[in-house]
């Protein structure tokens, strides 16, 4: 049979036999060049699946730490869906040592199977490749995250590079057919060149261009590579931006997490304190209650032992000036004006009357503290914001009382605002506090005395606004476009961390439909402005 063949090329012309010898070169080298592309495109493309899978499944784990560790089913819940919008992914479930804690799907079914962890993309037969991440602390394992990441995009993807593979490499091989044709003996020369191209092209040369110069057809030959391996490069170069764009998705993930674990961070904190405070509370009211009862009895029986001293006066008026029991008046007397007597009269009254006074002012401390780190609401409500500003200045009053003034304008008619108390309540805390903070530099810098805290209230058009002013020094304009961003801060290490404004941010604008901007001349202080829709 090969012998048949060879007589038969054999008695073909020379551009009949470049014909044949090109068209099975070309069509060699296509395929050679169609399977190394796809193959390592491939493997890139389900490289970069694994890692993500594998990324997605530890961050996932790193997230419900505590929310395990703690038996927090609410926070597990929140999480899970939260990573369930993303819909690549199938399933997630939180799994504990001993049960499942959460777990929702897209398709229930996939809930019903038997977890197996996919080790590679081979082995995935259902479109979901199963991965799991444990969840730990301190070395010791205290449960795992399983999630199951729908393979379908991918699959189309190697689909869709596969075929255009295909399509240029058969459009390559009928081109090179009628240009060698066409060229003859010139052909060969030029087949110099395009080998050297396609070596340039299989080492990943993409840029590598062949001498097209001339208007016959061999150059129209070099510039129909040329062209081709433009597209290639386009759609490498295509692949790699897709890469740059998954990345950049993936920090701004990592950015959201970051955020949601510092609120939860700050929301455990404050119900810490909040269950400190009660405790707090119980203590101490009981003893305070006790103490005002017994002020309230002195008061009373001072009043009475007062009307008593007035009579046994008069008692002693009247024996001196019948001349009876003589000695013993004036043992009463000189110890009346011993122990000053008029002096204790005056007074008694005033310092029953403080100390009622102070043991008020302790229960009411405790109180707003009590209130202010009470964990938030899930759900909205209709909040007083004058009532909920006291409470905050009153909580951060150790702040600001040693640096500024705190002043505050509150409309007469503000009505109430439909949100979610307890994190307006951290918003205005931040506020209050950074305003201290910047008078409290300012001060040290220039010793000018106390600064001054503006608060005031207004409403219009279905907006309520609050104004938190200062006369800090101001904030530098360089940095203005940064003081929203996660993990900004100007303080000293240790002194701030940078995400009380982007946590403001997140809560005013995303959780509220409000806006929070501000205006800052630098020496001259800043204000910030809260828009929240009263509805």
């Amino acid at each position: 049979m090969l012998t048949n063949i060879r007589k038969k090329i054999s008695h073909l012309s020379f551009r009949w036999k470049a014909i044949v010898f090109i068209a099975s070169v070309e069509g060699l080298f296509n395929i050679m060049f169609a399977i190394i592309v796809v193959s390592v495109m491939q493997n890139n493309l389900e490289e970069q699946f694994f890692k993500r899978a594998q990324t997605t499944a530890q961050i996932f784990a790193k997230t419900t730490t505590n929310a395990v560790l703690a038996t927090d089913i609410a926070s597990l819940e929140s999480f899970v869906e939260e990573v369930m919008t993303n819909n690549d992914i199938r399933y997630a479930r939180v799994i504990d040592t001993s049960d499942v804690l959460v777990e929702h799907a897209h398709d229930q079914e996939l809930l019903k199977r038997s977890f197996v962890a996919d080790t590679n993309l081979g082995g995935v037969d259902d479109n979901v490749f199963d991965t799991f991440a444990t969840i730990s602390e301190d070395g010791e394992v205290y449960g795992r995250v399983e999630i199951g990441l729908s393979t379908d995009l991918l699959g189309s993807t190697i689909t869709q590079i596969q075929l255009k593979v295909i399509l240029t490499g058969v459009g390559e091989i009928v081109f090179s057919a009628i240009v060698s044709f066409l060229l003859g003996t010139f052909l060969v020369r030029r087949l110099i060149d395009l080998q050297k191209g396609s070596k340039k092209i299989a080492q990943g040369d993409f840029d590598f261009r062949i001498n097209d110069e001339g208007g016959d057809e061999l150059a129209a030959t070099a510039r129909a590579f040329n062209d081709m391996s433009s597209k290639v490069n386009s759609l490498v170069h295509g692949l790699k931006q897709a890469n740059t764009g998954l990345d950049e998705k993936r920090l701004m993930a990592e950015n959201d997490l970051q955020l949601a674990q510092a609120r939860l961070i700050q929301a455990s904190k404050m119900e810490a304190l909040g269950t400190l405070s009660g405790g707090i509370a119980h203590e101490i009211n009981t003893p305070t209650q006790y103490i005002g009862d017994n002020l309230i009895f002195l008061r009373d029986a001072s009043q009475n032992m007062i009307q008593m001293v007035s009579l046994c006066r008069e008692l002693c008026v009247e024996a001196r000036k019948n001349g009876v029991l003589v000695h013993s008046v004036d043992e009463i007397e000189k110890f009346t004006e011993s122990i000053e007597m008029d002096f204790l009269i005056e007074e008694i009254e005033d310092a029953i009357k403080q100390s009622v006074e102070g043991v008020g002012e302790v229960s009411r401390i405790v109180r707003t503290m009590k209130d202010f780190s009470h964990p938030g609401s899930v759900e909205k409500s209709h909040v007083d914001l004058h009532e909920l500003l006291e409470t905050t200045i009153s909580v951060s009053k150790n702040e600001w009382k040693y640096v500024a003034e705190l002043e505050h304008d509150f409309a007469a008619d503000l009505p109430k605002v439909s949100c979610y108390p307890g994190e307006l309540k951290q918003v205005f805390l931040n506020l209050i506090v950074n305003a201290a903070h910047a008078i409290g530099a300012l001060e040290k810098d220039n010793q000018d005395g106390v600064g001054k805290i503006q608060i005031a209230t207004k409403h219009q058009d279905g907006w309520v606004e609050v104004l938190v002013n200062d006369t800090g020094g101001g904030i530098p304009h360089k940095i203005k476009q940064r003081v929203f961003d996660p993990f900004f801060t100007t303080k000293d290490v240790g002194q701030g961390t940078g995400q009380g404004l982007a946590i403001a941010f997140d809560i005013v604008q995303n959780k509220h439909g409000g806006v929070i901007s501000f205006e800052s001349e630098e020496g001259q202080g800043t204000s910030f402005m809260v828009r929240l829709p009263i509805s």
